[in-house]
């Protein structure tokens, strides 16, 4: 069952390693999965990127530079 206390567009670092969270995990890592077959070469935007899970999945699929950029400070920070 997926914590329903759990922001759903914002992914803590803490939701990543529950367990009761591996819905939601999937859920952000299908989107990225999903955008990583048409960054390879591009620079690509990340707005909302959180703690940046999704910004390091679209480095790593060959993005030329990934711009990650979020509301939350404290995000950012983790991100860093």
């Amino acid at each position: 069952m997926i914590d329903l206390t759990a922001p759903l567009e914002r992914l803590p670092r803490e939701a990543v390693v529950e367990s009761k969270n591996r819905l939601l995990v999937a859920d952000h890592f299908n989107r990225y999965q999903f955008c990583q077959q048409f960054v390879a070469g591009k620079n690509v935007l990340d707005a909302a990127c959180g703690i940046g899970f999704g910004t390091h999945l679209l480095a790593q699929a060959g993005a030329q530079h990934v711009h990650a950029i979020d509301i939350s400070p404290e995000a950012i920070a983790t991100a860093q």
